[in-house]
């Protein structure tokens, strides 16, 4: 009952079969930005272009800093075209050194790792900051080419067959063509707004004014080339020294001691009950737009159930990044709202081995501080990215839900808690916006809103959701523009974990601090007495909640508020429609 099929494992489509070679890609590289594209706006950049493939890393360094002296939906497209384009001449000029069987290490070896590290570091932040306009499709085919070479080196599926007089691994098979991938969107559910991720510091970012980049010329019609070897060390992941091996699987079971108490749970109904027909009624009017979890709808996803293919194993999440190479955006902190809040950009083996594993708390038995009760440990969380794009290679494992094509009412209903908002109500989408949550166990979206309609599909581990109707939107005291201006109305000025502390009627766990000594007790009737003032009505707002576990998807309708709280380790894709 879904739109489209995920590729199985004996037909990924993907990914092609045979990688094109490194001399391939080098040569399409290098006459793609030499050529000309009419009406391009990079052209706006004017006569510095002039330096570009002699000093990119300079121009990119200008980039970098033109797209940050405005807000991120004010950065003109020819400041993103000129870092793409210097982001793929600092690439060519690795893959050129590599290709002639030059030394690539370097002054940066210890810095950057090996050269495939090197350029996938390029390429990634170039698709993270600016969405890699105009050359999606060469930097794809770039990371295909590297992911041929890392099968071949640090072992994997034998994907080329080696000449045996010594010569170059030969395409046999063009590779697919990849999904274009688009600028990331923004962030709807209170993070910050048109701000670009600042980059880790990368000795790719510091300016060499007075330094040429020299790019070694290729001959086009190069045959017999050398094999492609790593020219350095093989870099291959490594956890820390102060962590263990990695498990074959994320926990697919929740404690009991980690399983909250539910008051209101929401009911669960089977896809082969609520068919297409039954859920557009269901959307029909507002009334009925209530939250309900669809079971077995996505039991055939490969990332759910594929033996092979599934999120599941660290082993397959790592394969499928060029061994954890691939640079993802990670959220640090308990919740955007908190002010030590931040973000990074990281590897994505650094953050599985860095941060997946670690043990977060879950409920109140576990202490959110170390053995001096000192700083709280901090959370990282890949959250709302557009994985799918940026990882077109994971993709392939879902597929979106036929529910999410429903028709709506013309025009669409709007609750007024959404329609009161200085932000314009989003346009009607073409196709759902997908977006990536994983994490670690603890990790926390806070209570707010979002102006679409949501299948929210759970494909790893467990999460609790707990949600509140329009209706209840006096009792959730929005906030209102912060300190930069962004608006922050679609964000409840309540921190639901800081009320249940105290409220053991809404907590998730039913915790309510009142045992314990005198003092303590003391401390509870005034900080609930507090909460009260400041929240008049929260405690005795009504909600609705749940438990999401591997195979769930939860429809949470336009509007209501919702929180969100990892469980265990878990791995959730959203996909937003109206």
């Amino acid at each position: 009952m879904f739109e489209e099929e995920p590729a199985t494992d004996q037909d990924d489509t993907t990914l092609p079969l045979f990688p094109p070679t490194i001399l391939e890609v080098v040569n399409l590289t290098r006459s793609t930005l030499l050529d000309p594209i009419p009406n391009d706006e990079i052209k706006e950049c004017g006569s510095i272009l002039r330096a570009l493939k002699r000093c990119p890393k300079s121009l990119l360094q200008l980039a970098y800093e033109q797209m940050h002296v405005v807000p991120y939906k004010d950065v003109r497209t020819c400041w993103r075209r000129l870092y793409t384009d210097a982001a793929l001449w600092i690439a060519l000029g690795v893959l050129e050194s590599v290709e002639l069987g030059e030394d690539v290490s370097g002054e940066e070896k210890d810095e950057e790792g090996d050269w495939v590290t090197r350029v996938v570091k390029s390429l990634d932040m170039a698709l993270i900051l600016t969405g890699g306009p105009r050359r999606e499709e060469l930097i794809e085919l770039i990371f295909s080419a590297l992911e041929g070479v890392i099968e071949k080196e640090e072992g994997g599926k034998e994907v080329q067959e080696k000449e045996q007089d010594g010569s170059d691994y030969t395409l046999t098979q063009r590779p697919a063509k990849r999904q274009k991938l688009e600028l990331p969107a923004p962030r709807h559910d209170g993070g910050q707004e048109d701000v670009l991720p600042t980059p880790a510091e990368d000795a790719t970012y510091r300016r060499e004014d007075n330094k040429e980049d020299p790019i070694p010329a290729m001959n086009s019609q190069k045959k017999n080339p050398k094999p492609v070897k790593l020219a350095t060390k093989p870099w291959k992941l490594k956890p820390p020294s102060s962590k263990p091996t990695l498990p074959s699987a994320f926990p697919t079971i929740l404690p009991p001691e980690q399983q909250p108490a539910l008051r209101h749970p929401i009911p669960r109904i089977p896809s082969s009950v609520l068919t297409l027909q039954k859920f557009e009624s269901k959307l029909s009017t507002p009334t009925t737009q209530t939250p309900t979890i669809i079971t077995s709808a996505i039991d055939f996803w490969p990332a759910l159930n594929s033996p092979t293919r599934s999120w599941s194993h660290p082993s397959y999440l790592l394969s499928r990044t060029l061994n954890g190479r691939r640079l993802v955006p990670i959220e640090l902190g308990r919740t955007y709202t908190d002010s030590d809040w931040g973000q990074k950009i990281l590897s994505f083996g650094d953050f599985i081995y860095s941060y997946m594993f670690s043990s977060l708390p879950t409920s109140p038995n576990h202490s959110t501080r170390n053995e001096e009760n000192t700083q709280p440990k901090q959370t990282a969380y890949l959250a709302q990215h557009d994985l799918f794009t940026h990882l077109p290679s994971l993709r392939a494992d879902i597929s979106i839900p036929d529910y999410c094509y429903v028709s709506l009412p013309t025009p669409p209903w709007v609750p007024e808690n959404i329609s009161s908002l200085s932000t314009p109500v989003p346009p009607k989408l073409e196709t759902p916006l997908l977006n990536a949550w994983f994490g670690p166990a603890g990790t926390i979206s806070p209570l707010h809103t979002d102006p679409y309609h949501n299948i929210l599909a759970q494909v790893v581990g467990y999460k609790y959701v707990r949600l509140y109707a329009p209706g209840q939107t006096r009792y959730m005291y929005p906030r209102g523009k912060d300190e930069r201006g962004v608006d922050m109305g679609n964000t409840s000025s309540v921190d639901l974990d800081e009320v249940g502390s105290v409220f053991g009627e809404v907590g998730i766990w039913g915790v309510d601090g009142w045992s314990g000594e005198q003092g303590r007790v003391r401390a509870v009737e005034e900080k609930r007495r507090k909460l009260h003032e400041r929240f008049p009505g929260f405690v005795e707002a009504e909600y609705v909640e749940c438990v999401l576990g591997p195979g769930d998807c939860l429809y949470i309708p336009v509007g209501w508020w919702h929180y969100v709280r990892s469980l265990t380790p878990s791995f959730s894709v959203s996909f937003w429609f109206n």
